[in-house]
Parts: structure tokens; sequence; C-alpha cells
């Protein structure tokens, strides 16, 4: 869905989860908005990589781990996970088992499900204090789930193991990351939530990241490739060269050209007091200066009308040889041979 300009946001997204929530659709569907980011929200990205552990692994880190410690940071809204594979634990059951001690898949798919949940077991009284007892039933590794009993026969119990072989695995893959040399990577994307300043939620990222590190397994390794505040900080470099480089070259021609430094510094001027224009509106409606707005400045468009402009007054002023309030008139008549006319009705087909 796409809202419309000045739109606000979180009144939108209010009124988009009412509808969907008035839906009739499938019970086994769940839908969901996407995260409040804009297509610039990109702020940083990252592989991991690990010689010693397996992808699943590290994508299971990925998942688990870094991508709830990254959106704990003020201003980010998700972490997209690319690459590896989603790690699951995988029952192979063998048909012969089932039927040789008369079980279903359900009665499997039942029991694993059940012995893998916590419970709450009441509270002990100690004085003032309460202690709580809880049964730990989550499963913890591939031993956990062959010991998980399905059913009993004769008080003799009838394992998964018993039933079939247990193995980590991963879910369908729909697709693969590569990058460089390396055709198989893991690679977490962190994302800005919109209207923020990424000059701010960069430098927490990175923050963020530097206390993660030496929490991170033996052989892993966490590699930054991409940066918003390195690449606005060449794009501003940019900016910054282009004008000083522009209003260089603009001097120089003209004054080969025209033969008149005042005309060439005017020119020049133009270039500092257009950027000077469009940043104080930027900042009047609100809109950052990220790539997009930034990208947006033509130096070619704010010097060629400055420079045609000042060749038609010039070339007026020299025919006409005009003093005093003459120079006025020829000025504004020289400005509007050039100046940009909206077409007539007449002359428009």
């Amino acid at each position: 869905m796409l809202f419309a300009d000045g739109a606000d946001n979180y009144r939108a997204r209010q009124q988009v989860q009412e509808r969907v929530a008035q839906a009739e659709i499938p019970a086994d569907a769940r839908p969901g908005l996407g995260p409040l980011a804009s297509v610039i929200g990109e702020i940083y990205r990252y592989t991991l990589e690990s010689r010693t552990m397996p992808l699943v692994e590290l994508k299971a880190l990925q998942d688990l781990v870094l991508e709830r410690e990254f959106r704990s940071v003020p201003g980010v809204v998700d972490v997209v996970s690319w690459g590896g594979g989603i790690k699951q634990y995988e029952i192979t059951l063998d048909p012969a088992r089932l039927h040789a001690y008369n079980l279903t898949l359900k009665q499997v798919f039942d029991a694993v499900g059940a012995n893998n949940a916590n419970a709450g077991g009441s509270y002990v009284r100690d004085g003032q204090y309460a202690l709580i007892v809880r049964g730990i039933g989550l499963v913890n590794g591939l031993d956990d789930i062959r010991d998980i009993v399905v059913a009993a026969r004769r008080g003799t119990p009838i394992r998964v193991g018993d039933i079939g072989e247990v193995g980590i695995g991963h879910a369908i893959r729909l697709g693969v990351l590569g990058r460089d040399h390396d055709d198989d990577l893991v690679q977490g994307i962190v994302l800005m939530r919109n209207g923020e300043n990424p000059g701010v939620v960069t430098p927490g990222v990175r923050q963020k990241l530097a206390e993660l590190r030496p929490l991170l397994p033996t052989g892993v390794e966490l590699r930054p490739y991409y940066s918003r505040d390195r690449l606005v900080r060449t794009t501003v470099t940019t900016v910054m060269r282009n004008l000083v480089e522009g209003a260089a070259l603009v001097i120089l021609l003209l004054s080969l050209f025209l033969y008149n430094i005042r005309a060439a510094a005017i020119v020049a001027l133009t270039i500092p007091l257009s950027l000077l224009f469009a940043f104080v509106f930027m900042d009047l409606r609100g809109v950052p200066a990220n790539l997009l707005s930034l990208g947006a400045i033509d130096f070619g468009i704010i010097v060629a009308g400055a420079v045609i402009m000042t060749e038609s007054i010039l070339r007026r002023l020299s025919e006409t040889k005009a003093t005093g309030a003459a120079v006025v008139r020829e000025v504004e008549g020289a400005a509007l041979d050039v100046a940009r006319r909206s077409p007539s009705p007449s002359s428009s087909s």
C-alpha cells in the first residue's frame, strides 16, 4: 500500500490494521504490516562469516541473537536477514517401525509439541517471599528429541529415537546470497525507521556492534561492508568539491570569454546562494538531506541559467551603451529576452 505524501504514517497504518482485522481470510493466514521504513531506509549491511560453524548455525545466530540486539537501537525499525538457511530439527520416521508399534504421525507430532514447552508449578512459600516453581521442558538438542516418549506398551516407553532418525537441517531455501568470491553467506540489513536521522541512528548501530563483537562465538566474524554515514560523507564531499570547482571554472571561463570579472563573480555567487535557498526550504519542509535530495541538485542547471542571463545582459548593454536610469530598463529587457515563458494557448498544439 502506498500512502499519499504528507499522510500521518501511524494513523494510516492503524486504519490498515483495523481493516485487515475485519477481512475474511483463512484461519491459518496471519497478515501483518511491514516495518515503517522507507525505500532508502537501509543504513547498515554486514555479513557473518566462519570457517568452523555451518551456515544454518550462523543464520540461527543472526535470527535469534543479532537481529534482536540491533532492533533495540533507537531509530532501528527492523533487521532483514539473508542467506544461509532457517535451522530446523528434522525427524525422519520409519514407516515399518510406526506400523510395528501401532503408532500414527499425529501421535508423534503431538508428543514432540507437548514435550517442547515450559510449565508453571505454583510456588513455595519461604517466609515473606514466594519461590516460583517452573518445569523446564524446552528442547536443547538432538538427544532431547530422541528421548521424547511417544507412547508406552506394557510399561515400556516408545521414544522418538526408537521409530526414526533425528537430525539438523534447514527449511526450503528460496534464494542464495553471494558477495565477491563467496557463493553462500549470511547477511544482515539494518533498516532505519521512516523520518529518523541517519546521522544519529548509524552511530548507535556502530556502538551496538562494538558491544556484540566480544560476545560472538569463537571463529565467527562480523564484517560490515556498507554504512550510510560513509556514503553521506562521500556525497557531501562531492557536493562541496563540485561547488568549489564549479565556481572556479565559471569565473575562469567567463573572464576569458566575456572579459568581465564582475559578471563572472555574479554567476559564481549563484551556486552557493541557490544551495542555501534550497537547504533553507528543505529544512522548513522537513526534507532530509539524503542521497535522493542531494543527488537532485544539478550544478549544470544552476549555472546554465545564470550564464545565459548574464551574457544576454552584457550583450544588451554593450550594444545600447545605456547609462543612468536606462541601464535598469535594458537589464530588464535583456532578462525578459531569455527568460522562460509559458506557451500561450494560441501557440500550443
